[in-house]
């Protein structure tokens, strides 16, 4: 639990789940040389389980107790009874050992344990709330997890979070808790409604007292001015804190990579894939451009392993290979005036974001590059670094190829190409940043990656030849990696 618009420091996350799509042009020879290019995207995978429903009705002080809160404890399934005490939650998935939470304003919060859902209807019977006397008390979280002043960003909600106890006490669940600009507009909870939190509404405590308030910025006023606003309990100011719309932030991003690689072998494998990228990046506040910065990112991995033809047809061939790789990563990311009219800085800027990628070319822009790196660059550049992260990363690997082909004659042919490859690394790295945070850090981890692809692709054998050169065109690719750090030693 904690306020929404807390941010950590950007030192590294200790989890970090990227998805990611690539759409690009391969040029596959007979050696396998390749070159693509990446972008991101987020997705959601949903998996199809046995649900059931769980029905019952409460009662108290010898009736029903209507708009009592009953909850499957630790998920998001939650109701409210009717009139007559009457409650249903569906679509719960089957299991054993589930706890029950009822929860009412003026009766104490009851737990039913050893629910068992299955498929169909289950009836829980009547469950009885004993009642409770006396008024209720808000007050903090042990520890307390809300800031002195709560910021929240134009278009955003931020929440705090409280605990409901009763006249004994305990914790009181069902409570109703209103919010209040000081001396203006009532701040509405009823409309915020969240499959994430337990409580499911913002503004009622749930079984075990706690209160998520939700407070948009809307309720709040123009930017840069606080706002005192008081919690009540049957009409009963109880907290007071500080709200402040600040500007919306986020960031506009542009990015290219140029890649290749190169693989020998058919029983004995060997692989080497390098790969160039460069990050410009907008900070944006409220519409405007607040701050620039440009990484460039460098990538360089082995592989070697075994492969085999799995099996093969006229039109199709399934082959498969494992084996161990090692690779490395570098990044370093610069900062910049965004609006800078100075045509050194503007050349530095165009300088870190092509050259990087330009570089993996070869020719005259690859030579003038690296001599511009090794001999210029830390005279010019060095003001502007603001972080320089290495990676090396060494693991195992497994894959598989599906090409299904056509041949349309001596010299040509057409086919679709599916491949799936899964990894996993060990991976050791230093971080250094600069600037007013100025801080290191070495990091060891564990990281994984699953990627699978489609590619439509037309083969052309040379006069002479025996193995065609293949034009292939992704149509997509959809990858996984997750990257958890152990012990990191930060100094």
């Amino acid at each position: 639990m904690k306020d929404d618009n807390w941010m950590p420091r950007r030192v590294r996350m200790p989890v970090l789940v990227l998805w990611s799509v690539i759409v690009g042009l391969a040029l596959v020879s007979a050696h396998g040389a390749s070159s693509s290019a990446e972008s991101n995207l987020t997705t959601v995978d949903t998996r199809a389980v046995i649900t059931g429903t769980l029905t019952g009705q409460v009662q108290g002080n010898g009736g029903p107790v209507a708009n009592a809160q009953v909850r499957v404890k630790g998920t998001g399934f939650a109701a409210n009874t009717d009139s007559s005490g009457a409650f249903a939650l569906n679509d719960v998935p089957a299991g054993l050992g589930y706890v029950v939470t009822v929860a009412a304003a003026g009766f104490a919060s009851k737990q039913v344990p050893g629910v068992t859902v299955s498929a169909g209807t289950t009836d829980m019977g009547t469950i009885t709330l004993a009642p409770v006397s006396g008024p209720c008390r808000l007050v903090a979280l042990a520890p307390d997890v809300n800031p002195s002043v709560t910021t929240v960003e134009v278009g955003g909600t931020a929440y705090r979070y409280y605990v409901v106890l009763n006249s004994a006490g305990q914790p009181q669940g069902g409570v109703a808790v209103a919010a209040q600009v000081s001396g203006g507009n009532t701040i509405p909870q009823a409309g915020d409604v969240s499959a994430y939190w337990p409580g499911q509404t913002a503004g009622i405590s749930d079984a075990d007292g706690v209160v998520r308030v939700s407070i948009p910025a809307s309720a709040l006023g123009a930017v840069g001015f606080a706002q005192t606003v008081e919690l009540s309990v049957a009409g009963q100011v109880q907290q007071t804190f500080q709200g402040q719309p600040v500007p919306r932030q986020y960031d506009q991003v542009w990015k290219q990579k140029l890649g290749g690689g190169v693989s020998v072998g058919q029983l004995l494998t060997a692989e080497a894939d390098t790969s160039a990228e460069s990050d410009l990046r907008h900070q944006m506040s409220n519409g405007t451009v607040a701050g620039e910065s440009i990484s460039r990112v460098r990538q360089a991995k082995l592989k070697g392993g075994v492969g085999l033809d799995v099996g093969a047809s006229f039109a199709a061939k399934l082959s498969a290979g494992a084996g161990v790789s090692v690779g490395t990563t570098l990044s370093s990311t610069y900062s910049f005036h965004p609006d800078t009219t100075d045509a050194g800085e503007n050349a530095m800027k165009l300088y870190v974001d092509l050259g990087n990628v330009l570089s993996g070319l070869p020719g005259p822009a690859n030579a003038f590059y690296t001599f511009a790196e090794t001999t210029i660059e830390t005279s010019f550049l060095g003001p502007n670094l603001a972080d320089v992260e290495a990676d090396v990363q060494a693991g195992l690997y497994a894959d598989a190829t599906l090409d299904l082909g056509l041949p349309l004659g001596k010299h040509a042919d057409i086919g679709v190409e599916g491949s799936a490859s899964a990894s996993a690394d060990a991976i050791y790295g230093y971080e250094q940043t600069f600037g007013g945070a100025n801080e290191s850090a070495s990091v060891r981890g564990l990281a994984a990656t699953v990627t699978a692809d489609l590619s439509a692709q037309a083969g052309f054998t040379s006069p002479g030849g025996s193995v065609p050169n293949k034009l292939a065109y992704s149509l997509f690719s959809v990858g996984l990696a997750a990257e958890q750090t152990v012990n990191p030693d930060i100094s």
